[in-house]
C-alpha cells in the first residue's frame, strides 16, 4: 500500500500526497533483495547431520533458529548466490526464505529452484513458496489488500484441521504448475501450502515459526528436516 508521509511545521497535505505519487509500486522495487539479504554466505550451526542451503531473501532469524534447534547446519547464501554457490556447499536441502517484494522480481532465486529441481529436496516459506512455484512453471498475482496479522485460519485439505497462522504477504500463488494445493485459507481460498512427493518439495505462506505465536504449525520444520534425511521421492523408487 503505497503512501506519502509530511512532517514538520510547514507541512501541507499537498507534501504528502506529492510524497504518495512518487512511491514507486512494489513490482518496481527489482533490487529490494540486495536491501534485505546478507552480503557474504554465513554458517549457524545446529550440531546435527543435516545441512540447509537457506537462500535468504529476507530470512527472519527465527527461521534460522528453528532449523538449528533441531540439529541442522544452516548456511545462509545472499538472495542472488548462484547454483554453483549452493553446490558449493553440498545441502540436503534447499530452503527459500520470506522476504519482501514480488517474487518475479528474484529472478537468481528462481534459476537456483530451477536447477536443482528433482535432485534436491526444497521447502520454502511465504516469498519462498511464491519463488518456488514460478520457477517450476506455475504463477503468482498481487493480492487486493494481502494478509495481515496473527490469526489467519488455515485449513489442511489431508485432515480437515484448521490451525491459526500469522501472516503478512500482499502477493500469492495463483497457478500451482506441478506442485499440489495441500492448505487453503478459510476465508478465501487462497492457496497456504503446497506439496510434490515426486519432487520432494514442501512450501508454506505463513510463517510457522512466528513470535510470539501462534505455533500450530511449528511441526513445518520436522517436515523439512525428513525431507533432508529420508527422501520421499527416492524412498517410493
Amino acid at each position: 500500500m503505497a503512501c506519502g508521509i509530511a512532517a514538520g511545521p510547514d507541512a501541507t497535505p499537498e507534501d504528502a500526497v506529492e510524497e504518495m505519487e512518487a512511491c514507486k509500486p512494489m513490482s518496481d522495487h527489482v533490487d529490494i533483495g540486495a536491501q534485505v539479504s546478507v552480503a557474504e554466505p554465513t554458517v549457524h550451526e545446529g550440531g546435527g547431520d543435516v545441512d540447509v542451503a537457506l537462500l535468504d531473501c529476507g530470512a527472519k532469524g527465527s527461521i534460522i533458529s528453528s532449523l538449528t534447534e533441531r540439529g541442522a547446519d544452516v548456511h545462509v547464501l545472499p538472495y542472488d548466490a548462484t547454483a554453483e554457490d549452493v553446490a558449493a556447499v553440498d545441502p540436503d536441502v534447499l530452503f527459500v526464505s520470506n522476504g519482501p517484494g514480488d517474487p518475479e522480481n528474484f529472478v537468481a532465486a528462481q534459476a537456483v529452484v530451477d536447477e536443482f529441481a528433482g535432485d534436491l529436496p526444497m521447502a520454502g516459506i511465504c516469498l519462498g513458496q511464491q519463488v518456488i512455484t514460478s520457477a517450476l512453471g506455475g504463477s503468482t498475482e498481487k493480492m487486493a489488500f494481502g494478509h495481515r496479522g496473527v490469526n489467519q485460519p488455515v485449513k489442511d485439505l489431508r485432515t480437515d484441521k484448521v490451525v491459526m497462522t500469522t501472516q503478512n504477504h500482499g502477493y500469492t500463488v495463483d497457478d500451482t504448475g506441478p506442485l499440489e494445493v495441500t492448505q487453503v485459507n478459510v476465508n478465501d481460498d487462497t492457496v497456504e501450502g503446497l506439496d510434490s512427493e515426486e519432487l520432494d518439495v514442501i512450501t508454506r505462506q505463513y510463517h510457522p515459526e512466528a513470535n510470539p505465536g501462534p505455533h500450530d504449525s511449528l511441526g513445518f520444520f520436522d517436515e523439512v528436516l525428513d525431507l533432508a534425511t529420508s527422501s520421499r521421492r527416492l524412498a517410493a523408487d
